[in-house]
């Protein structure tokens, strides 16, 4: 029998670099929706936003994995090619995000 160890509870954040403070937040925010998951209790909802360039990205895919969330991440690159199909599609993204939210799903 092979055993796998996890990495250490917190180590999905090492190669993000955040400002002190907002990793504090960040990481009690990824804290209490961990908790709520594994209490199938409801999540809360987050929201990323700033310049591009930032790390949005990165922070929420880390912020999911460490709370053991789903996540789909779609941008307006990926919108803009879909032309007249584009609000279809975004519908279906939120139909996933909310189906996703009731399973302990992220969307960015």
């Amino acid at each position: 029998m092979k055993l796998r160890l996890r990495p250490p509870r917190g180590s999905e954040f090492n190669d993000v670099v955040l400002h002190p403070k907002l990793r504090q937040q960040v990481m009690r925010l990824a804290d209490a929706t961990s908790s709520a998951k594994r209490r199938r209790m409801p999540l809360q909802h987050a929201m990323f936003y700033g310049p591009p360039g930032t790390g949005k990205t990165m922070v929420a895919q880390r912020f999911a994995e460490y709370s053991g969330l789903e996540y789909a991440i779609m941008s307006g690159g990926d919108v803009a090619p879909l032309e007249e199909q584009a609000v279809t599609e975004l519908h279906k993204l939120f139909r996933r995000a909310v189906s996703a939210a009731g399973t302990g799903g992220l969307v960015q």
